[in-house]
């Protein structure tokens, strides 16, 4: 009997500290993504005079640069891609010497 509660007792601490991981990780997401929003805000912004006269460089995608399309993906998708391309990159690295 006391293997069964100690059993579900792991099993709810497991589920907690997933689900811990989950939050911090959509935290950071948009963290991210906000950072990355702050610092491009010149990109972003849709100057007329600047595109007039180059007009080869107009951006033509600043319809899609939207936080609601980028929050799904940041909260859930971006830090392990980030974290599993840094390892990449280290595994190869320490591979090559």
């Amino acid at each position: 009997m006391m293997m069964i509660i100690e059993f579900t007792f792991l099993i709810l601490t497991l589920t907690k500290m997933i689900g811990l991981v989950l939050v911090i990780n959509a935290i950071l997401g948009i963290i991210g993504i906000e950072y990355t929003f702050i610092k491009c805000a010149s990109i972003l912004n849709v100057d007329e005079k600047r595109d007039s006269q180059n007009e080869a460089f107009r951006r033509l995608d600043l319809a899609y640069w939207r936080r609601i399309y980028l929050y799904p993906g940041a909260m859930t998708l971006m830090l392990p891609r980030i974290i599993l391309g840094i390892s990449s990159i280290f595994t190869i690295f320490i591979g090559v010497m």
